[in-house]
This record gives structure tokens, C-alpha cells and sequence, in this order.
């Protein structure tokens, strides 16, 4: 369930619309160093533009967790994360990276409480669903499993992933 560079790409598009920074510059320095792990440098990088624009940081809060996840630093995501909740707990993809984020740990057990907070928050999504239930088949439950996939299909039928 690693965060794939793809999504880590949208968290970077993402805060580029909401910064004055030369949008380029951003982009190509996180996709360059982020996933080769130098964590360190893209936070830093990250922190101090968005810190200025974002009035709760919620969102750089969990841009950070993203930048901390594609890294390997699953305990700094799960931190980052968890503060990004703190300033703002209405929304699912902060819940549903935090129980990534836990999953990579072996918490499965907090992962499925994020998962399951994130559900609450939207329950119709497929990627939700299907998280959960990698998550409880890692746990062994089955029967939590066909019912989380039933929900992922049901929400996305099309999705040839649950085919």
C-alpha cells in the first residue's frame, strides 16, 4: 500500500495552486529528492512556503506526512499527519494517509480505526473501502474483508482492480 509517486505528485500539483513560489522549481525539486529519500531537505523546502500561506496548516501539515510517507518515514507521516488532524478533522484523506501510514508500521490496528474514521467522513469511496480491506485481510478477517470489498465495488463497479 505505498504511496504511489503518482499520488505524491498530487499532493505537490496540489499545493503549487495555492502558493506563489515559481510552481516548476516546487515541483521538480520534490519528485527529484522526495522519493530518493532525502526527506529532510524536501520538508524543509516545503515547510517554509506553505507555513506562510496556510493560515491552520492543516494542509502542509499533511502535505509534510505525504512527503515523510513516499519517503519511508512512516512514523514522521504518521506525526505530521496526526497534526494535520488536529487543525482540521473533516477530512477523509487525512484519515485514509494516516491509516497508510499505520499499515506501513504494522499498527494494523490503528490502521483500521483511520480507515474506518475516514469512511465515516466519506463513505462511498472505492479506495477507502479497498484499503480497509487489504487492511483486515492482513488481520485475517475475512468476513470483514468481502464485506469492505462489496462497499469498494459497489462504489466504483467499474474498477477493474476488484474484478
Amino acid at each position: 500500500m505505498r504511496m504511489q509517486r503518482k499520488i505524491f505528485e498530487f499532493f505537490v500539483v496540489k499545493k503549487m495552486e495555492k502558493t506563489n513560489h515559481p510552481q516548476k522549481e516546487i515541483y521538480h525539486f520534490s519528485v527529484e529528492y522526495c522519493p530518493t529519500g532525502v526527506f529532510e531537505q524536501t520538508e524543509n523546502f516545503h515547510e517554509k512556503p506553505f507555513l506562510r500561506d496556510d493560515a491552520n496548516g492543516a494542509d502542509v501539515l499533511h502535505l509534510l506526512g505525504g512527503i515523510a510517507y513516499a519517503s519511508g518515514q512512516f512514523f514522521d507521516a504518521i506525526r505530521f499527519i496526526e497534526k494535520a488532524i488536529e487543525s482540521d478533522s473533516t477530512k477523509s484523506e487525512f484519515y485514509h494517509d494516516l491509516g497508510a501510514a499505520y499499515y506501513e508500521t504494522g499498527d494494523l490496528n490503528k490502521a483500521i480505526k483511520a480507515f474506518q474514521r475516514a469512511l465515516w467522513l466519506n463513505p462511498g469511496s472505492a479506495e477507502i473501502n479497498k484499503n480497509l480491506g487489504l487492511t483486515l485481510y492482513s488481520m485475517g478477517n475475512l468476513d470483514g474483508v468481502v464485506e469492505a470489498f462489496q462497499r469498494a465495488v459497489a462504489a466504483n463497479p467499474d474498477a477493474t482492480e476488484f474484478h
